[in-house]
């Protein structure tokens, strides 16, 4: 039996009817009709199965512990990666009890990842199901076993490796990546709505790495109207609220001017990688160029994290925490 994302068929229909037709086994297919096929037959047996669905699936054939990511600092383009990206991916759930794989309690009944598309071996091994979606949680069975596990975390893996490289460098920077969780959808029972699985598909993440995907704003507020018209010395300091780790990070500071229309001039911009803390000093002038006075409602700082899935800063607010900043005229 063989499965390629070339050439794919129109509706899966066709193989369903091209089956009736002439009533041999029909060996090709995608994971649709592998996973839907699969889904009737357990169903007409009388086991609960559900077809389910997901976005942005990791696949990688190293099978490595961080899936690599190379990137060109200067440009933020990917220049390699170890790992392959599906657009989409289709599988099953079965619902069981599972006294085959008893540990200490009876956690590993219930939801069971089945994976009717058939792939490569690594080291071997075909991968197999049915694997307990609890394990994913509890991090069990670590020892690898020929179940799915392998491939289940691969598949819905949260964190990447990335080593950034400018001109000047033969060595990267390295840091670790936390990407964003995607919808893992499945049918509702008896009805035509969708049901989000993403809390049932939340892998493990190691203890040393730690969520900093974030963006903080500062914004200074004033009463009165503040005017100015000598040069600008803004000073800050950002420190990560959670144990350190590096992350690509794009600092920006933007002064909010008020004219007839409420406009935004950027006065600082810097890429670097962000550790524990950050500090800066930068002198900037509004519209230098005329001498008319210039009114300012607030100041923004921003750090936005480098997403390198979609190859942009992406915004959040959590994880940073503001040590100084302070404005001199």
């Amino acid at each position: 039996y063989s499965f390629s994302l070339y050439n794919p068929v129109t509706f899966s229909k066709k193989i369903f009817q091209q089956y009736l037709e002439d009533k041999i086994p029909i060996k090709y297919g995608q994971c649709v009709e592998f996973n839907v096929t699969l889904c009737s037959l357990l169903r007409t047996i009388g086991i609960g199965c559900r077809v389910v669905t997901g976005t942005h699936i990791f696949h990688s054939a190293s099978l490595n512990e961080f899936e690599i990511l190379y990137i060109n600092a200067n440009n933020l383009d990917i220049i390699n990666g170890n790992f392959h990206e599906w657009n989409y991916h289709v599988w099953c759930n079965v619902y069981i009890r599972r006294p085959d794989i008893y540990l200490w309690d009876d956690s590993v009944d219930g939801w069971q990842f089945l994976d009717g598309t058939p792939f490569d071996s690594n080291s071997g091994f075909t991968s197999c199901g049915p694997f307990p979606l609890n394990y994913l949680h509890k991090y069990i069975n670590s020892s690898y076993i020929s179940y799915d596990q392998i491939k289940i975390e691969h598949y819905f893996k949260s964190y990447l490796k990335c080593f950034i490289y400018d001109d000047n460098s033969k060595h990267g920077r390295e840091l670790v990546e936390i990407l964003p969780r995607k919808p893992i959808l499945t049918q509702e029972f008896n009805t035509s709505y969708f049901v989000n699985l993403i809390s049932e598909y939340n892998t493990n993440i190691p203890k040393n790495i730690f969520d900093l995907n974030s963006k903080l704003v500062l914004v200074i507020n004033c009463q009165d109207k503040i005017f100015f018209k000598d040069q600008i010395k803004a000073k800050f300091n950002v420190q990560s609220s959670l144990q350190p780790n590096k992350k690509l990070v794009k600092i920006e500071i933007i002064a909010y001017i008020n004219g007839i229309n409420l406009s935004a001039l950027k006065i600082f911009e810097k890429i670097d990688n962000f550790n524990i803390s950050y500090s800066n000093e930068s002198n900037f002038s509004l519209y230098p160029s005329q001498e008319q006075q210039k009114i300012i409602n607030f100041v923004r700082i921003s750090v936005k994290v480098y997403d390198p899935v979609t190859g942009l800063f992406k915004t959040d607010y959590k994880a940073v925490n503001v040590i100084k900043f302070r404005i001199e005229v």
